[in-house]
């Protein structure tokens, strides 16, 4: 019964968006998070009805939930590798002051992701990825100071500006 009353829900709906062109543009950009939720429904209504098991919902939840956080968690790689790199020996007190020495122009590439790029980098390219990088760690968005203090600082070495002066 479960399984005729999706597949007529899956058929209604195709036939809704294969006939009306207005409505397949209205729900393309919301068609990932549809798919998403749709999903979601059926996995809740199979486990509610015992045909599957709370292990198989809560490995499908898991899927979802990476599906869902994986793309921020791959803009954020080139920062949190930078971060990684720097690890202190156990039990060593944390950083006084954030100072790490000058940013050298190595340094600067890697905390903004770009010390894999073939050519140097131009202005834009290195102006676009302090954007990506500063909207997630930004002190507003619930960042941290030292990490937005450290991107502007690799901006500011790669682009020649000192802004202290």
């Amino acid at each position: 019964m479960l399984i005729k009353l999706l597949v007529l829900t899956v058929v209604v709906a195709a036939v809704i968006l294969w006939v009306s062109p207005s409505a397949r543009a209205s729900i393309r950009p919301h068609l990932p998070r549809l798919i998403l939720i749709g999903a979601l429904v059926v996995i809740a209504l199979l486990v509610a009805t015992g045909r599957l098991s709370w292990i198989g919902a809560a490995i499908a939840a898991t899927a979802a939930a990476i599906q869902r956080f994986l793309p921020t968690a791959m803009r954020l790689a080139p920062l949190l590798r930078f971060l990684g790199s720097r690890t202190a020996p156990a039990g060593a007190p944390p950083p006084s002051g954030g100072d790490d020495g000058p940013m050298t122009r190595d340094r600067a590439l890697a905390v903004l992701g770009l010390e894999n790029e073939t050519e140097p980098p131009d202005r834009q390219t290195v102006l676009a990825a302090h954007r990506r990088l500063m909207q997630h760690c930004h002190p507003d968005r619930g960042g941290s100071g030292y990490l937005a203090a450290r991107l502007n600082e690799a901006r500011d070495c790669l682009l020649g500006e000192d802004r202290a002066a």
